[in-house]
């Protein structure tokens, strides 16, 4: 359960924010090479145990450790696949406007299986979670800021500076905010157990994939790395 809201004035902070040291890349998502590797192998287990701990990492930040904190996703740079489901976990996102955001596994008949569909669902409803999960289509800052799912969208190099604004703007009515971010997940509660059975069938689909598909994601896999290092 939450701790209770009296408790927030004992926390040494108040926000908890996700921030990349990459200029160009966020988070570009779960290890592609890792995912060919063991699916080729068909290392069921070995998949299985990655994904579970990717869940794992994505929902305590949904529950925000279970401590009174606000979590932040500071967006410099590209979020996609996993990055984009880790995005969707955080209560604030504030975005640099060049950012770029996708859910590409549709391209090698995959679906993201960390979280997507249960957070998107709960942000933007069926039809758009469809969308967005369906298409492959990469967006920008400015399109998820007209769905909701980005809450600020600044210049590029400005980022920081956003965030540092958005905590001095938003001090009179942390407790406030604290209280209607938990008000929403208790009205439209999401169990752990609703990634796993997810999961699980991202995990079953992955290790049918062909070795077309497969070097459809060495591809992307190659691209991920590039991104990541620059």
């Amino acid at each position: 359960m939450f701790q209770a809201l009296r408790d927030r004035e004992e926390m040494p902070f108040r926000h908890l924010v996700w921030a990349s040291r990459s200029r160009s890349a966020w988070n570009m998502g779960g290890n592609l090479a890792s995912f060919t590797s063991l699916i080729r192998s068909q290392d069921e287990a070995a998949l299985r145990s990655y994904a579970y701990r990717c869940i794992d990492i994505l929902y305590d930040n949904y529950r925000a450790l279970d401590l009174p904190i606000m979590t932040v996703a500071l967006i410099q740079g590209d979020a996609i696949g996993g990055g984009f489901e880790a995005m969707l976990t955080n209560d604030i996102v504030i975005a640099e406007r060049d950012a770029k955001f996708g859910l590409p596994e549709i391209l090698f008949n995959l679906f993201p299986g960390m979280g997507a569909q249960s957070f998107l669902k709960r942000r933007v409803g069926d039809r758009m979670t469809r969308t967005l999960i369906e298409d492959g289509l990469s967006r920008s800052a400015d399109e998820l800021h007209e769905l909701g799912l980005v809450d600020i969208v600044c210049e590029p190099g400005e980022g920081e500076a956003a965030l540092r604004q958005f905590v001095r703007d938003r001090t009179g009515r942390f407790a406030t905010d604290l209280a209607l971010k938990r008000a929403r997940q208790r009205a439209d509660v999401l169990g752990k157990g609703e990634l796993v059975d997810i999961v699980d069938l991202w995990v079953e689909l992955a290790l049918e994939l062909s070795e077309n598909e497969l070097r459809r994601m060495d591809c992307l896999a190659r691209h991920q790395e590039r991104r990541r290092a620059s």
